[in-house]
């Protein structure tokens, strides 16, 4: 196994969040996690992030696995940044995304207001050396200013205009969006660190999830495109599981499957 590759990729922990109903089961699903090759985890949803952050690095650190980031809402960032940035830390971590934002008013001018808000917590966080990222779905690709039927914005396009926040892409979401996701990426040079790898399939004419590489997506395309923006860490992720019906059998065809394309 190519150490070098396998440290560009990471497990989130939201795709194990059944197999750990209390905390004394987290050892054993982080174990298994490393057990498979993964050197990473991403900390998000679920008992790992309910767990004190001091409990979950220890885990993860018996385990062998370093936590290259975590998911926590803008509400907490505005509540108690504090606690957020002890949060970091004590995982050792400088990178922090908001998991989503799904406004009740659709509109540019919602998210350009969201944006500023954005901005103002990723300038909080720098002082700490902290970097701020927003994870997208599907919803973040809707037009917004179309005249005629053309022209326009997307609402992630807004969000990467109006403020200074990275992207923590989720190519299959962009896809599912309706857009090109090695193309998108290609345009976030030195603003995608770290992005989600997951893939799409068809059954019945309905859209699920699938490993990365077993589904539509072209990678050759996103792993060139993701040199280009400079990507350091290609988080794996599903958000449920209807093939194998056993995630930690789907992140290792996915871990599987990324460790022999060139990162």
């Amino acid at each position: 196994m190519s150490k070098s590759r396998a440290s560009k990729i990471a497990a989130i922990t939201y795709t194990l969040r059944d197999l750990a109903k209390k905390p004394s089961d987290v050892p054993k699903v982080l174990k298994k996690v490393r057990k498979i090759g993964y050197l990473n985890i991403q900390a998000s949803g679920g008992l790992y992030i309910e767990l004190p952050p001091a409990e979950l690095r220890k885990m993860a650190d018996d385990a062998g696995l370093k936590i290259i980031g975590a998911h926590i809402g803008l509400a907490d960032m505005q509540n108690d940044l504090s606690a957020v940035v002890d949060q970091l830390e004590t995982y050792g971590t400088r990178y922090v995304s908001i998991p989503i934002v799904n406004p009740d008013k659709k509109t540019a001018a919602e998210w350009r207001r969201l944006s500023r808000q954005f901005e103002i917590e990723a300038k909080r966080l720098s002082k700490h050396g902290i970097i701020l990222q927003y994870h997208n779905h599907a919803h973040e690709f809707e037009k917004f200013g179309i005249r005629g039927g053309k022209g326009g914005a997307t609402a992630h396009e807004i969000i990467m205009q109006n403020s200074s926040l990275q992207a923590e892409l989720d190519v299959a979401w962009v896809a599912r969006g309706g857009y090109d996701p090695a193309d998108y990426l290609a345009g976030l040079k030195g603003r995608a660190d770290q992005i989600h790898a997951k893939d799409w399939g068809i059954v019945n004419g309905q859209p699920e999830w699938r490993a990365v590489g077993e589904g539509g997506l072209n990678w050759k395309a996103i792993v060139k495109a993701a040199k280009t923006a400079r990507v350091k860490m290609y988080i794996v992720e599903q958000d449920n599981c209807p093939v194998t019906n056993d995630p930690l059998k789907s992140i290792a065809i996915s871990f599987e499957n990324l460790m022999q394309m060139p990162l």
